[in-house]
């Protein structure tokens, strides 16, 4: 025991104001809870001071309270209620094994376990059933390191059978990533309705074709039809049909039983065909692993003549040089894709520059309302329904299944606040809420069903990049946008920056420092993530399945380079990849993806159905 010396003193205290002088020590005496636990071990071991027994398989197991309700939830919540059983001073256990009981008491005493593959199971029901939490949790740990193709179904209903919801998420996740393999084993037959509905639902569903998915869940009805075909509408209705070709749905219409059967079902495949023949290739919404993702690059040199097209393939890092197509952009216009579909929306009719400079210079805008479609599977080129406002130096993003154009100037030298959205599947354009005020060389990303859109108050500074001063949030369900306070410095400009979303984050690249930034929309502050090795002015950048790439741009008018940078933001680290076909600057740059089976730009055509 710790004492001051000055307090064991049998000498007089010295008095200040009639007061004697106080002290205190704190005592911390480490290693006392293992202390306390080595002495209640003690205690079982010499049979000391038991107030409770536990009967199991004719077995009588005595033990301490204190320890139970320490351990258990179950215990502490019998003790603290008064049940009959601790009034008794015992309970029987009658749904575990002598076995599990044995080793719930080694735990309590002892604070240790070894779980092995021979035992988790056991011991997970008893940590289920007496909720001892620790150990709940070490077994579902344990099993989530087990996870695989032979055994992921089964811990699938362990997890649903005691109530983890830690593994449940961690086996279901894996399910539906390896669900086209999973779909072929008899396992499969016996997923429970629950799980197999999470599975369809999710966009990360891991099948080739939406047709796999659709063929999994017949092949999963037909094992228990008598049950299953009730349920049969209801997880049909999470199949993206109108993502099968127009064959596969007429096909399914005519012959497949579970959909003849159902006058719901063959209404829900009519509709699909209906859908598909009508609008193919305006459906965003298909899941990752059904497409093939491309970064489109176009640019019209000043001539209006002399045009570059190519695309770059993600996931074979090849560049494929593009023949010649319809698809004509003006200057100042914007380009955005639209499932498989890219649209061309306003520009200048007049004879305005193409570089962004003397764009700006002009005094005069001869802007357009026209907006136009292109096809890259069929090579059509048409024009749409006009917007209500002329526009040009504008941007263009895709969210909620409309495309928005934000900023940019009309007729003249006017800013606009306007902003409309397209309907593509209704044809039609309509206003929505205005920016907070004129923005002028807009940069936006879409992160869900946020448009965040950055700019410069002024066109023209006495610098000729004006400084980035806008930044603005518009919520695309609510139809309201809000400015955002967020102080970028003197040496962010609104021309030198590209906003990039990937994974529901907004990225800034600045061009002019090599930096990238992440921003959080909780506590509005961005975060660096790192600096990439060099970008040319006026480069392209997109965000591509966790990946931002930085394409090409300028060093001066004479030095234009095709390199291509790419940050991976799982890893913080970046790399570069395969060059463009050809140096380029100030071009237009976007992320199109198609179905397999209507790729037009694999090594091999796709059959167009």
């Amino acid at each position: 025991m710790l004492m001051d010396e000055e307090c064991v003193s049998g000498a007089d205290q010295p008095v200040f104001n009639s007061v004697s002088e106080q002290r205190s020590v704190l005592l911390v005496c480490e290693g006392h809870g293992d202390q306390i636990l080595s002495v209640l071990r003690a205690f079982r071991e010499k049979g000391m001071l038991f107030d409770f027994h536990i009967h199991v398989q004719d077995e009588i197991l005595p033990c301490h309270r204190c320890v139970l309700a320490a351990c258990s939830d179950f215990f502490k919540a019998m003790f603290e209620v008064n049940m009959r059983e601790s009034d008794g001073g015992s309970v029987t256990l009658s749904n575990l094994s002598l076995q599990a009981v044995r080793s719930f008491l080694d735990f309590a005493y002892l604070g240790q376990m070894e779980i092995m593959e021979e035992n988790v199971d056991m011991l997970f029901h008893l940590a289920s059933f007496l909720q001892v939490s620790v150990l709940s949790q070490a077994c579902s740990d344990f099993l989530i390191q087990t996870l695989d193709h032979s055994n992921c179904l089964h811990l699938l209903a362990i997890a649903e059978g005691y109530g983890s919801s830690c593994l449940l998420h961690h086996a279901t996740e894996f399910v539906i990533a390896n669900f086209h393999a999973l779909s072929s084993s008899p396992d499969f037959l016996e997923m429970p309705a629950g799980i197999l509905r999470h599975c369809l639902v999710s966009d990360s569903l891991n099948v080739p074709d939406e047709e796999c998915a659709l063929r999994s869940l017949i092949q999963w009805t037909q094992h228990d039809l008598q049950f299953r075909c009730s349920l049969f509408p209801g997880l049909l209705s999470h199949i993206r049909l109108h993502h099968l070709a127009p064959a596969k749905l007429e096909e399914m219409g005519r012959s497949e039983a579970l959909i003849l059967k159902s006058d719901e079902c063959y209404r829900a495949v009519m509709k699909a065909l209906a859908q598909v023949t009508e609008f193919s290739g305006l459906f965003p919404d298909a899941r990752p692993s059904t497409i093939s993702s491309y970064i489109y690059v176009h640019k019209t040199e000043e001539n209006g003549e002399t045009r570059h097209t190519f695309c770059y393939d993600v996931a074979a890092n090849h560049w494929h040089q593009l023949p010649s197509s319809e698809l004509a952009d003006l200057p100042g216009s914007s380009i955005t894709s639209f499932g498989e579909k890219l649209f061309v929306i306003g520009g200048c009719r007049g004879k305005c520059c193409r570089t962004v400079r003397l764009h700006t210079a002009e005094t005069e805008h001869e802007a357009t309302r026209e907006a136009w479609c292109y096809c890259p599977i069929t090579g059509k080129f048409v024009e749409i329904q006009a917007m209500q406002s002329p526009r040009t130096m504008h941007v263009s993003v895709s969210a909620l299944n409309h495309i928005y154009v934000i900023g940019g100037k009309t007729l003249g030298m006017h800013g606009l606040r306007d902003v409309e959205c397209y309907d593509p599947l209704g044809y039609t354009w309509k206003s929505v809420s205005p920016l907070p005020r004129r923005i002028y060389f807009p940069e936006a990303a879409v992160c869900g069903t946020i448009i965040y859109t950055l700019g410069s108050e002024l066109e023209t500074s006495d610098a000729f990049n004006p400084s980035l001063d806008c930044f603005f949030r518009y919520d695309a369900e609510a139809n309201q946008w809000c400015q955002l306070v967020t102080e970028f410095g003197q040496f962010f400009h609104a021309t030198l920056v590209k906003a990039v979303s990937i994974n529901m984050t907004l990225y800034l690249c600045d061009l002019s420092t090599y930096k990238v930034y992440s921003f959080c929309p909780e506590t509005h502050v961005w975060k660096s993530e790192g600096s990439f090795e060099c970008a040319g002015f006026n480069a392209g950048a997109v965000g591509v399945q966790e990946k931002i790439y930085i394409l090409g741009g300028d060093y001066s008018p004479d030095e234009i380079t095709d390199e291509v940078q790419v940050y991976d933001s799982r890893q913080s680290e970046w790399q570069e990849v395969a060059p463009m076909p050809c140096a380029l600057t100030e071009f237009h740059c976007q992320v199109i993806s198609f179905n397999h089976y209507r790729d037009p730009w694999r090594s091999e055509p796709a059959e167009i159905q």
